[in-house]
């Protein structure tokens, strides 16, 4: 179990997953997940990887980004 993805060490399936990120290094865990998220304050690099770009952090872009998929309401 030690090294396996949390998704596979919960049951999760891939397309079960939401992630969020702003950086380069963010870049390929917002490609490679059910649904990434990019910050709208991210980088460049970030964004396009990305299933969905919301607002930039300090302007909510969590809370919009979960409203926007139905995770909240």
């Amino acid at each position: 179990m030690g090294n396996a993805p949390v998704a596979q060490r919960v049951g999760a399936r891939l397309e079960e997953v939401l992630v969020f990120g702003d950086g380069p290094n963010d870049a390929k865990m917002l490609a490679w997940t059910g649904t990434g998220v990019a910050m709208g304050n991210g980088v460049e690099e970030a964004k396009p990887a990305a299933a969905y770009a919301t607002t930039p952090v300090g302007e909510d872009g969590v809370q919009n980004a979960l409203l926007h998929f139905g995770v909240l309401d």
